[in-house]
């Protein structure tokens, strides 16, 4: 495993769970700040076991029970509802720590995600966990947990792997994201939900799964 990969299991491993996507690598480039439209609508679902163990997005899972039972299947978003959360409630704050945000205000499918929650249950700003990824290139915000989700806590062991060298495991779950253009296929995002910008019709995933990986410490053991 590289360098930058290992660098981001340690953070997973100080407990900001982020997604294995994010592990696996970020291919993909960022929308410009100018694409965000003014108006249209996102769809948004809160699901668990959508993701296999290694972080692809293979489907079959099912909605996720958020606190007082709520569930968020295929809701709705107007972006201007989501540009008026980030006005008004400052959801940004959520993610961006103090940092500059680099889609300078315009609405990406991480706000769109706080926003359906916000507005279709009755848990606050202060119920979700974010942060700010500065080490990983692009740089970018992340939601490691949302009121308390009950999520298996990361366990790390360590074995010899075949080429002699310490090799680490890590077992837990984790919240991923996965998106689809207007008539898209579902597929897992491979930079942070912070740098995608909504899309109308776009449809949008945040789910919780289990997770296992492997990695060569590059020490001998």
């Amino acid at each position: 495993m590289s360098y930058q990969k290992k660098q981001k299991f340690y953070a997973i491993a100080l407990s900001l769970i982020l997604t294995l996507s994010m592990v696996i690598g970020f291919t993909t480039t960022s929308f410009a700040a100018s694409d965000a439209p003014k108006d249209g609508t996102v769809y948004v679902s809160i699901t668990k076991d959508n993701f296999d163990k290694t972080g692809n997005y293979v489907g079959g899972g099912s909605a996720a029970l958020l606190k007082e039972g709520k569930t968020i299947t295929n809701v709705a978003v107007p972006i201007s509802e989501i540009r008026d959360y980030i006005k008004n409630s400052k959801i940004k704050d959520i993610y961006l720590n103090g940092v500059k945000d680099p889609q300078n205000g315009e609405p990406s499918v991480l706000d769109a995600i706080i926003t359906a929650v916000l507005k279709n249950t009755k848990l606050k700003k202060a119920d979700f966990k974010g942060g700010w990824d500065s080490y990983t290139k692009p740089n970018g915000g992340y939601l490691s947990n949302i009121g308390n989700y009950a999520l298996k806590p990361n366990k790390t062991d360590y074995y010899k792997g075949k080429n002699g060298n310490k090799w680490g495991k890590s077992t837990g779950s984790g919240w991923q994201i996965a998106y689809a253009s207007k008539n898209g296929k579902l597929h897992k995002a491979d930079i942070y939900g912070s740098n995608i910008l909504v899309e109308d019709g776009m449809k949008i995933v945040f789910d919780v799964s289990d997770y296992e990986m492997d990695w060569d410490t590059g020490k001998p053991m």
